[in-house]
């Protein structure tokens, strides 16, 4: 209920819309990758050491989605402990796609998301990304 909530208060704050940060689509598919990812292991480690966490994420990512989170006057555990928690690696996800791929986010456009969760603020023009959203789609 807590992390609930603190959803619903991030989602207001940012536009109004407690769907742009904390909807129930958006969590399903932010789930979808982070079993994808992590297989829901909050110790999981990939990309030779350099992406941590549930849903494997950079420590770049991080600072990208921090400086969005900053924005609005957020901020988020240091990184490796951010990373291991599971409402936070969405949060993480969420600024970060508003900082990448605000549009996407805001009409769920899924496959820009999760390409560019996987390849970085460019993701969705590269073609490595496309095997990437294949895996995310067939994920349940």
């Amino acid at each position: 209920m807590k992390d609930f909530l603190k959803g619903m208060a991030l989602g207001l704050l940012i536009g109004g819309s407690p769907l742009i940060l904390g909807g129930a689509t958006m969590n399903r598919e932010f789930a979808r990758i982070i079993r994808h990812e992590s297989r829901n292991d909050p110790n999981a480690v990939g990309d030779r050491g350099r992406s941590l966490g549930y849903a494997q994420i950079s420590y770049r990512y991080y600072v990208d989605a921090r400086r969005e989170m900053a924005k609005h006057g957020i901020t988020p555990p240091p990184y490796q402990k951010a990373v291991r928690s599971r409402y936070w690696s969405e949060q993480l996800m969420r600024f970060y796609m508003r900082r990448y791929c605000p549009r996407a986010l805001a009409t769920g456009d899924f496959e820009t998301i999760a390409r560019v969760h996987n390849g970085g603020a460019n993701g969705m023009k590269k073609a490595t990304t496309k095997r990437y959203w294949n895996q995310i789609k067939n994920t349940q």
